[in-house]
């Protein structure tokens, strides 16, 4: 999921369901695990960029 897509999910303020396209699992988060997800992707980001 790119930057933009966790953005939107975050801001529906509502459990998202997410499907693995592999496995077929079904993983749901909430508003505030998108965020987190968010966040830990952004500072990754910049850490590999340095």
């Amino acid at each position: 999921l790119g930057e933009g897509e966790l953005d939107q999910m975050a801001r529906a303020q509502e459990d998202t369901e997410v499907t693995c396209d592999f496995c077929g699992q079904r993983y749901y988060f909430s508003p505030h695990e998108i965020g987190e997800l968010r966040r830990s992707a952004s500072d990754a980001a910049d850490a590999t960029t340095g």
